[in-house]
């Protein structure tokens, strides 16, 4: 069973963005550490997103789970498309984030300054292979 919970952030959202935010997750970057590095202090990795075939598996999960049956191929790759359409918003979206979490809070603590760098320019690459 997949459950998506975030009670910091919870609303009623579109699937495709939440599933987009959960492979965007698998880069990092949000985590302290004092040794820093990829995946920490604001420094995503994208060479962890999700491959092909690691999207489609839990695409295929949560859609057997939903539909209570088995999906068809069909099923599956209009949810990859969905979630694909959201990865780009996403990195803007936290993007955006960051730049506000560095205006409340400062960036002595951890670099949301870069981490919104980080997140937009990916963005903007994802934005770009997707034309």
């Amino acid at each position: 069973m997949v459950k998506l919970i975030d009670f910091e952030y919870g609303g009623l959202g579109y699937r495709g963005f939440d599933i987009a935010n959960h492979f965007n997750e698998w880069a990092g970057g949000t985590l302290e550490s004092k040794e820093g590095g990829p995946g920490y202090n604001g420094w995503p990795d994208y060479s962890r997103f999700p491959s092909d075939s690691q999207q489609r598996s839990f695409c295929i999960s949560y859609l057997r789970e939903y539909l209570g049956r088995n999906p068809t191929s069909k099923d599956v790759d209009e949810l990859m498309n969905e979630v694909r359409e959201f990865v780009t918003l996403n990195h803007f979206y936290w993007g955006l984030w960051a730049v506000n979490r560095a205006f409340e809070e400062g960036c002595e603590d951890f670099d949301y300054m870069h981490y919104a760098t980080q997140r937009i320019m990916q963005g903007l690459m994802d934005g770009q292979d997707a034309c």
